[in-house]
Protein backbone atom coordinates (compact mmCIF):
# COMPACT_ATOMS: atom_id res chain seq x y z
CA UNK A 1 0.00 0.00 0.00
CA UNK A 2 1.79 3.41 -0.79
CA UNK A 3 2.06 5.80 1.54
CA UNK A 4 0.42 8.75 1.00
CA UNK A 5 2.46 11.17 2.57
CA UNK A 6 5.65 13.79 1.17
CA UNK A 7 8.97 13.26 2.34
CA UNK A 8 10.44 14.46 5.31
CA UNK A 9 13.76 12.07 5.87
CA UNK A 10 16.97 14.02 4.71
CA UNK A 11 18.43 12.75 1.99
CA UNK A 12 -0.50 34.96 -14.82
CA UNK A 13 2.19 34.92 -16.18
CA UNK A 14 2.22 36.95 -19.14
CA UNK A 15 4.73 36.08 -21.95
CA UNK A 16 7.17 38.76 -22.49
CA UNK A 17 8.85 40.17 -25.38
CA UNK A 18 12.74 40.38 -25.37
CA UNK A 19 14.38 42.64 -26.32
CA UNK A 20 18.04 43.64 -27.07
CA UNK A 21 19.81 42.17 -23.59
CA UNK A 22 22.54 43.71 -21.83
CA UNK A 23 23.64 43.68 -18.50
CA UNK A 24 22.19 46.92 -17.11
CA UNK A 25 19.00 46.05 -18.98
CA UNK A 26 16.67 45.86 -15.70
CA UNK A 27 13.17 43.39 -16.28
CA UNK A 28 10.29 44.92 -13.74
CA UNK A 29 8.33 40.97 -14.40
CA UNK A 30 9.98 37.29 -15.02
CA UNK A 31 9.16 35.35 -17.90
CA UNK A 32 8.50 31.62 -18.35
CA UNK A 33 7.77 29.75 -21.30
CA UNK A 34 6.44 26.40 -19.83
CA UNK A 35 6.43 23.59 -22.24
CA UNK A 36 5.96 19.48 -22.46
CA UNK A 37 9.28 17.66 -23.23
CA UNK A 38 9.27 15.59 -26.21
CA UNK A 39 11.07 12.34 -24.41
CA UNK A 40 9.16 9.83 -23.61
CA UNK A 41 8.34 8.88 -19.80
CA UNK A 42 9.70 5.81 -18.28
CA UNK A 43 6.91 4.97 -15.82
CA UNK A 44 7.67 4.41 -12.45
CA UNK A 45 6.69 1.43 -10.35
CA UNK A 46 3.39 3.83 -9.22
CA UNK A 47 2.08 3.42 -12.84
CA UNK A 48 3.92 0.31 -14.14
CA UNK A 49 1.74 -1.29 -11.32
CA UNK A 50 -1.64 -0.42 -13.25
CA UNK A 51 -0.83 -3.31 -16.16
CA UNK A 52 -1.52 0.61 -18.63
CA UNK A 53 0.90 1.04 -21.54
CA UNK A 54 3.05 4.44 -21.11
CA UNK A 55 2.70 4.92 -24.80
CA UNK A 56 -1.21 5.03 -24.60
CA UNK A 57 -2.11 8.95 -25.44
CA UNK A 58 -5.53 10.30 -25.61
CA UNK A 59 -4.93 12.88 -28.40
CA UNK A 60 -7.51 15.40 -26.77
CA UNK A 61 -5.94 15.82 -23.78
CA UNK A 62 -2.63 17.98 -22.90
CA UNK A 63 -0.95 15.13 -20.66
CA UNK A 64 2.13 13.14 -22.61
CA UNK A 65 0.18 9.63 -21.48
CA UNK A 66 -3.51 9.27 -20.72
CA UNK A 67 -5.82 6.21 -20.32
CA UNK A 68 -8.87 5.53 -19.01
CA UNK A 69 -11.22 2.35 -18.92
CA UNK A 70 -14.00 2.91 -21.99
CA UNK A 71 -16.08 0.10 -20.03
CA UNK A 72 -16.60 2.01 -16.89
CA UNK A 73 -19.63 4.37 -16.50
CA UNK A 74 -17.98 7.78 -14.97
CA UNK A 75 -21.58 9.30 -14.74
CA UNK A 76 -22.11 6.73 -12.04
CA UNK A 77 -19.42 8.95 -9.49
CA UNK A 78 -20.38 11.92 -7.71
CA UNK A 79 -17.43 11.88 -4.82
CA UNK A 80 -13.46 12.34 -5.26
CA UNK A 81 -10.75 12.09 -2.74
CA UNK A 82 -7.61 13.71 -3.49
CA UNK A 83 -4.84 12.00 -1.60
CA UNK A 84 -1.39 14.07 -0.75
CA UNK A 85 1.30 13.90 -3.41
CA UNK A 86 3.82 11.13 -3.21
CA UNK A 87 7.61 11.61 -3.67
CA UNK A 88 8.08 8.01 -2.67
CA UNK A 89 8.97 7.62 -6.35
CA UNK A 90 11.56 10.37 -7.09
CA UNK A 91 13.99 9.04 -9.33
CA UNK A 92 16.93 8.11 -7.80
CA UNK A 93 20.20 10.70 -8.26
CA UNK A 94 17.69 13.03 -9.08
CA UNK A 95 19.16 15.61 -6.72
CA UNK A 96 22.57 16.07 -8.77
CA UNK A 97 20.77 17.85 -11.79
CA UNK A 98 19.58 20.78 -9.25
CA UNK A 99 22.80 20.85 -7.20
CA UNK A 100 24.01 24.54 -7.21
CA UNK A 101 24.81 27.23 -4.77
CA UNK A 102 21.13 27.08 -3.93
CA UNK A 103 20.96 23.43 -3.44
CA UNK A 104 23.86 22.28 -2.52
CA UNK A 105 23.28 19.37 -0.61
CA UNK A 106 20.19 16.37 -1.15
CA UNK A 107 18.97 17.26 1.81
CA UNK A 108 18.13 21.05 0.66
CA UNK A 109 16.80 19.75 -2.67
CA UNK A 110 14.83 17.00 -0.39
CA UNK A 111 13.23 19.75 1.53
CA UNK A 112 12.49 22.15 -1.72
CA UNK A 113 10.99 18.73 -3.20
CA UNK A 114 8.87 18.48 0.14
CA UNK A 115 7.41 22.25 -0.09
CA UNK A 116 6.72 21.94 -3.65
CA UNK A 117 4.75 18.51 -3.40
CA UNK A 118 2.66 20.67 -0.47
CA UNK A 119 2.16 23.36 -2.59
CA UNK A 120 0.75 21.12 -5.08
CA UNK A 121 -1.39 18.80 -3.04
CA UNK A 122 -3.36 22.40 -1.45
CA UNK A 123 -3.27 23.40 -5.13
CA UNK A 124 -4.78 20.35 -6.37
CA UNK A 125 -7.56 20.66 -3.31
CA UNK A 126 -8.63 23.96 -4.37
CA UNK A 127 -9.40 22.89 -8.12
CA UNK A 128 -11.21 20.44 -7.23
CA UNK A 129 -13.34 22.35 -4.22
CA UNK A 130 -13.99 24.79 -7.49
CA UNK A 131 -18.36 25.17 -8.05
CA UNK A 132 -17.25 23.67 -11.66
CA UNK A 133 -16.14 20.50 -10.17
CA UNK A 134 -18.70 17.79 -11.16
CA UNK A 135 -17.48 15.87 -8.16
CA UNK A 136 -17.91 16.77 -4.48
CA UNK A 137 -14.83 16.54 -2.57
CA UNK A 138 -14.71 14.67 -0.02
CA UNK A 139 -11.79 12.03 2.88
CA UNK A 140 -14.65 9.06 3.21
CA UNK A 141 -13.90 6.48 1.59
CA UNK A 142 -16.15 4.63 2.78
CA UNK A 143 -19.07 6.25 0.97
CA UNK A 144 -20.10 4.94 -2.36
CA UNK A 145 -19.76 6.05 -6.38
CA UNK A 146 -16.28 7.71 -5.12
CA UNK A 147 -13.41 7.96 -6.85
CA UNK A 148 -9.73 8.69 -5.67
CA UNK A 149 -7.09 10.48 -7.30
CA UNK A 150 -2.99 9.60 -6.37
CA UNK A 151 -0.22 11.48 -7.51
CA UNK A 152 3.19 10.67 -7.45
CA UNK A 153 5.81 13.53 -8.21
CA UNK A 154 8.71 11.39 -10.52
CA UNK A 155 11.24 13.65 -11.12
CA UNK A 156 12.14 17.40 -10.21
CA UNK A 157 14.62 19.64 -11.49
CA UNK A 158 15.54 23.58 -9.51
CA UNK A 159 16.88 25.95 -12.27
CA UNK A 160 20.24 26.60 -11.55
CA UNK A 161 21.48 30.00 -12.45
CA UNK A 162 24.52 30.88 -14.82
CA UNK A 163 26.59 33.26 -14.39
CA UNK A 164 26.58 35.27 -17.44
CA UNK A 165 24.22 36.57 -19.57
CA UNK A 166 26.23 36.76 -23.13
CA UNK A 167 29.33 38.11 -23.00
CA UNK A 168 28.26 40.40 -19.60
CA UNK A 169 28.70 38.93 -15.87
CA UNK A 170 25.50 38.95 -13.80
CA UNK A 171 25.52 38.36 -10.10
CA UNK A 172 23.71 35.48 -8.97
CA UNK A 173 20.13 36.71 -7.28
CA UNK A 174 20.14 39.58 -9.66
CA UNK A 175 17.22 40.99 -11.32
CA UNK A 176 18.46 39.81 -15.08
CA UNK A 177 19.50 35.96 -14.50
CA UNK A 178 19.99 33.15 -16.94
CA UNK A 179 18.99 29.45 -16.09
CA UNK A 180 21.62 26.96 -16.49
CA UNK A 181 19.55 24.38 -15.51
CA UNK A 182 15.95 24.86 -16.72
CA UNK A 183 13.08 23.97 -13.91
CA UNK A 184 11.57 21.06 -15.02
CA UNK A 185 8.87 18.24 -12.92
CA UNK A 186 7.58 15.37 -13.78
CA UNK A 187 4.60 13.09 -12.22
CA UNK A 188 2.01 10.39 -12.43
CA UNK A 189 -1.12 10.20 -11.60
CA UNK A 190 -3.94 7.17 -11.18
CA UNK A 191 -8.18 7.37 -10.40
CA UNK A 192 -9.12 4.22 -8.74
CA UNK A 193 -12.74 3.76 -7.28
CA UNK A 194 -12.61 3.53 -3.38
CA UNK A 195 -14.67 0.76 -2.96
CA UNK A 196 -13.11 -1.72 -5.49
CA UNK A 197 -9.67 -0.64 -5.99
CA UNK A 198 -9.87 -0.87 -9.89
CA UNK A 199 -7.85 1.16 -11.81
CA UNK A 200 -10.51 3.75 -14.29
CA UNK A 201 -7.57 5.96 -15.31
CA UNK A 202 -4.04 6.92 -15.33
CA UNK A 203 -1.92 10.34 -17.01
CA UNK A 204 1.94 11.03 -16.54
CA UNK A 205 3.44 14.28 -17.90
CA UNK A 206 6.62 15.99 -17.58
CA UNK A 207 6.56 19.57 -18.22
CA UNK A 208 9.65 22.44 -18.41
CA UNK A 209 10.13 25.99 -18.60
CA UNK A 210 12.59 26.58 -21.39
CA UNK A 211 12.81 30.30 -21.37
CA UNK A 212 16.65 31.77 -20.38
CA UNK A 213 16.25 34.86 -19.04
CA UNK A 214 13.58 35.39 -15.75
CA UNK A 215 13.27 36.90 -12.49
CA UNK A 216 15.15 33.76 -11.57
CA UNK A 217 16.83 34.62 -7.49
CA UNK A 218 17.04 32.20 -4.35
CA UNK A 219 13.69 34.05 -3.25
CA UNK A 220 11.77 31.88 -6.22
CA UNK A 221 13.42 29.21 -7.18
CA UNK A 222 11.12 26.95 -7.45
CA UNK A 223 8.32 29.28 -8.95
CA UNK A 224 8.34 28.16 -12.31
CA UNK A 225 8.16 24.20 -10.64
CA UNK A 226 4.70 25.84 -8.80
CA UNK A 227 3.49 27.62 -12.19
CA UNK A 228 3.50 23.77 -13.74
CA UNK A 229 1.47 22.29 -10.83
CA UNK A 230 -0.64 24.93 -10.59
CA UNK A 231 -1.71 23.85 -14.18
CA UNK A 232 -1.67 20.76 -14.41
CA UNK A 233 -3.99 21.25 -10.92
CA UNK A 234 -6.60 22.66 -13.22
CA UNK A 235 -6.09 20.34 -16.15
CA UNK A 236 -6.32 17.34 -13.82
CA UNK A 237 -9.76 18.72 -12.42
CA UNK A 238 -11.13 19.29 -15.39
CA UNK A 239 -9.95 15.73 -16.78
CA UNK A 240 -12.02 13.86 -14.03
CA UNK A 241 -15.22 15.97 -14.06
CA UNK A 242 -18.28 13.35 -15.36
CA UNK A 243 -17.28 14.32 -19.27
CA UNK A 244 -14.06 12.65 -18.13
CA UNK A 245 -11.22 12.91 -20.75
CA UNK A 246 -13.54 15.30 -22.93
CA UNK A 247 -11.45 18.25 -24.37
CA UNK A 248 -9.13 20.18 -21.85
CA UNK A 249 -7.36 23.04 -22.85
CA UNK A 250 -3.42 23.16 -23.30
CA UNK A 251 -3.42 26.47 -22.12
CA UNK A 252 0.32 27.84 -23.33
CA UNK A 253 1.85 24.02 -23.55
CA UNK A 254 3.20 22.99 -26.18
CA UNK A 255 5.51 20.44 -27.56
CA UNK A 256 9.04 21.86 -28.66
Amino acid sequence: MLSNQTLTMPFHRTPLTLLAISATFSLSLGSCSLKNTTTGIEHTPFLASTGVASTSHLARLPFQHSWRDPDVRIDQYKNIIVRPITLRYLKVGQWAKSEGPWIPTEKSFLRNSNNLAKFWDKSLKHSFSSPVCSYYLTQNASQPQTLILEVALTEITFGRPAPTVGAASVPAGSLLNTVNTPPLVAFEARVKDATTGKIIATVSDRRTDRLEIRNFTKTNLAEANREICKQWSEQLMQSTNRELFAKVKGSWFSPF
